[in-house]
């Protein structure tokens, strides 16, 4: 399978595909300026069509499905990234790893076919993580403002520290925080505490897997309401909007 998809149409399928319509990609020194020129591309007007003739091609569309896009394509009057959200990401990607690879910020390879598909996956989660360079040039270009992207490295290291701290724990406030706990360790000089807290609200006494006595969930409450505590006062004060 991974032969099969690796030698799927690439590059070059995608970039003619793109002249065939005589779309005319802006050139790129850095991926600084990618996502802005990313965005304008594929939400301009003008090219909207093409894009989902494009799309159609890419994704192997034909007979009722087809006259049921474009019917509806018709009728509905909307830039793709409103009336295809997803089959707009996905263009995004695509176009994204154009533009890198034709402007030599990135060298093409096969297997980019198979790193490609994971980027895909982008818009269904909080936080996406990979050491893959791809994704590390990518991920940080087409994920939303509302989405983490951590480098394989960086989770690691953070799951690393995670575990040390939990080991260096007494054996009994390792029971009561773990009851207490359904989070990572509330420490402010913790990337995972950190992803995490932007996600979720940490509230004491949620893990229902560990088991306490009375005296000994009371004095858990307290010392993780203070973990807590501690770790949000020493979190930056948000910018002003």
């Amino acid at each position: 399978m991974w032969r099969v998809v690796t030698r799927q149409p690439g590059f070059s399928s995608l970039w003619e595909s793109i002249r065939r319509h005589g779309i005319i990609l802006p050139k790129i020194s850095s991926t600084d300026e990618l996502a802005a020129i990313l965005q304008d591309v594929t939400t301009d007007p003008r090219l909207q069509d093409a894009w989902l003739e494009i799309l159609l091609g890419r994704f192997h569309v034909s007979g009722a499905e087809e006259r049921y896009i474009r019917n509806r394509w018709a009728a509905d009057g909307r830039p793709l990234a409103a009336f295809a959200q997803y089959a707009h990401h996905c263009l995004k990607v695509w176009i994204a790893l154009v533009m890198v690879v034709h402007h030599k910020l990135f060298k093409w390879a096969p297997t980019h076919v198979v790193d490609l598909q994971y980027l895909n996956y982008l818009p269904f989660c909080q936080v996406f993580s990979s050491n893959d360079r791809l994704h590390r040039l990518l991920a940080p270009v087409l994920k939303r403002d509302d989405q983490i992207f951590l480098t394989g490295d960086e989770l690691k290291a953070t799951l690393r520290a995670e575990a040390d701290a939990w080991d260096g724990l007494e054996e009994q406030r390792e029971d009561r925080l773990r009851w207490a706990l359904s989070s990572p360790l509330p420490r402010s000089d913790s990337l995972l505490f950190k992803t995490w807290l932007r996600y979720m609200n940490p509230k004491p006494g949620t893990n229902r897997v560990c088991h306490l006595d009375d005296e000994q969930r009371r004095l858990a409450i307290e010392e993780a309401e203070k973990m807590i505590r501690e770790a949000l006062n020493d979190q930056p004060a948000a910018a002003p909007a």
